[in-house]
């Protein structure tokens, strides 16, 4: 997992979220307000909704809460590989967002998990 994991505020523009991406690298990011998760962003999000708005530059003026998903998997942070693989399966998601009661305490993906693997 990734622990203390960058995290972005439902207000950040589509523009500077696509920017942080980039950036880091990390094609998906909690969203948070209020030290409380309320959504998820992810590139594929981005890119489907520049693809909806046939890619015009003003598509990235909108802030981020208009595109994240506020349908956020999670597990709390004791949980096991095989429960996080089992709802990852069943959800067909490639990250989960892992929790402390209702606080962020990391990100687990597909890629934590090969390289922890390895």
């Amino acid at each position: 997992m990734t622990k203390k994991p960058f995290f972005l505020r439902p207000t950040l523009s589509l523009l500077d979220t696509l920017k942080i991406m980039v950036n880091t690298g990390y094609r998906r990011f909690p969203v948070v307000e209020n030290e409380e998760v309320v959504g998820i962003i992810t590139n594929q999000d981005l890119l489907k909704y520049l693809w909806q708005n046939n890619f015009k530059t003003e598509a990235l003026d909108e802030e981020m809460k208009k595109v994240m998903s506020k349908k956020v998997y999670s597990v709390q942070s004791n949980a096991d590989l095989g429960e996080i693989l089992k709802i990852m399966r069943e959800k067909e998601i490639g990250g989960l967002v892992v929790l402390e009661g209702e606080k962020l305490r990391g990100i687990i993906t597909e890629r934590d998990i090969l390289n922890w693997i390895e």
